[in-house]
């Protein structure tokens, strides 16, 4: 017996209304006009641009997300924390060496 035989075979996916359809593969999203990505050179910018992909994911999961895609968000989140605190650190360290610079 193969890891294949012991696979139970998979059932047809059904919509949110109990109709049948076909499973997601991630890609069947409404495709609009290209999306304007500003530079991605600094922390700054990474952090406003994982501001802006949660606020869209959130927007899009609606009220009430599933356990996967509330997983996703708060992974979103712990990333926007960190880079939150690293660019903060970053400006303390600048304000530090403007301090010893004048002194």
């Amino acid at each position: 017996m193969t890891s294949a035989d012991s696979v139970p075979p998979r059932r047809p996916h059904k919509s949110a209304d109990g109709a049948p359809g076909k499973q997601s593969d991630g890609n069947d999203l409404p495709v609009g006009g290209r999306v304007r990505v500003s530079r991605l050179d600094t922390l700054a910018h990474v952090r406003a641009e994982l501001g802006r992909l949660y606020r869209e994911a959130r927007q899009r999961a609606g009220r009430y997300p599933d356990s996967l895609t509330a997983a996703r968000l708060a992974s979103i989140l712990g990333q926007v924390r960190t880079a939150i605190e690293v660019e903060e650190l970053e400006q303390r360290v600048a304000a530090l060496e403007r301090r010893e610079i004048l002194a």
